[in-house]
This record gives structure tokens, C-alpha cells and sequence, in this order.
């Protein structure tokens, strides 16, 4: 990569690679194209991330959880069936099963 715009393109298929991947194992996002996941970031079945989320670093979403738009997490879990709203931004942090925030 010699500019700015082979580097953006590079990023863009690498990007889609792991919304697909995501995909195949059960997640549906809104959007996907304004979504940012971190190659270490994981994510359960069953669940939804919203237009404009960015799971960073070692997040990890439990099965059947819903993170609404334009939420940050960083370094969090969040356990199964729990819901984030939006605009949240949650750093180094547990969230517990069925908990809503």
C-alpha cells in the first residue's frame, strides 16, 4: 500500500470479511458498513449491533444481547440477553445476563 486511498480499500475488505464472518455465525447488524469490530472482539449468537457501534478491543457480547446505535464498548463483556442502549460508552467493564443499560 503506497497512499491513503489503498490503505482505505484494504481496510474496507478486510472489514466486510469480518462482518461476514459475524454473520455466519448468527449476528445481524444494522448498517454494517458504519460498524467498527476489532479483530479480538467477539460476539454471540442470536445477537443485534446497531448502526454505528464500535466493539473494541477485548469485548465480548454474550448470545442474545441487543446494542443499539452509535454505542462505544471497550476491554467489556456483556453477558447473554442484555440490552445497551444508545449513545452508550462503556470501558473495562462486566455487564451481568438480562441487564439493560
Amino acid at each position: 500500500m503506497n497512499t491513503l486511498q489503498e490503505l482505505w480499500a484494504v481496510e474496507q475488505v478486510q472489514r466486510s470479511r469480518l462482518i461476514e464472518y459475524w454473520m455466519d455465525r448468527g449476528v445481524r447488524f444494522e448498517l454494517a458498513q458504519n460498524i467498527h469490530i476489532d479483530i479480538d472482539a467477539k460476539i454471540g449468537e442470536g445477537s443485534f449491533i446497531g448502526t454505528g457501534v464500535h466493539l473494541l478491543g477485548n469485548t465480548e457480547i454474550g448470545e442474545d444481547c441487543f446494542i443499539s446505535a452509535f454505542t462505544i464498548l471497550e476491554n467489556t463483556t456483556v453477558g447473554n440477553g442484555s440490552l445497551i442502549r444508545s449513545h452508550s460508552v462503556i470501558q473495562d467493564s462486566a455487564i451481568g445476563k438480562d441487564t439493560q443499560i
